[in-house]
């Protein structure tokens, strides 16, 4: 059973609970090897907005694409799969295809091992 507690987690003017859960989630999933460098990747650009920008691939869009999210993981050597970023997705995205911003807050306090 996964327990219903939740923490929140504040970047900027945004505050996201985050599911407990969601840490067994992710590392139950994807190799924490992988994890690992993901989180690398993230919190080395400083800016959550910047890396979540890296990820859209485009200045002015709005949520991740599995195919922008794959293609920004694969350039910074994170050795994100497919089937990585298919779990990533089925844990985080509302709807399965696109991650929101919010969305991927929750994924980067996943992350946090």
């Amino acid at each position: 059973g996964k327990s219903k507690t939740s923490s929140n987690i504040s970047f900027g003017d945004q505050t996201v609970a985050t599911p407990s859960g969601d840490k067994a989630g992710i590392y139950s999933m994807v190799k924490p090897e992988t994890c690992k460098k993901l989180a690398a990747m993230i919190y080395k650009s400083g800016r959550m907005k910047t890396v979540f920008q890296t990820f859209v691939g485009d200045p002015v869009g709005k949520s991740i694409t599995k195919e922008s999210f794959l293609a920004a993981a694969t350039l910074s050597k994170t050795g994100v799969t497919a089937e990585d970023t298919d779990a990533i997705f089925s844990l985080y995205a509302k709807k399965g295809d696109t991650l929101s911003y919010a969305a991927f807050v929750r994924l980067t306090a996943g992350l946090e091992n």
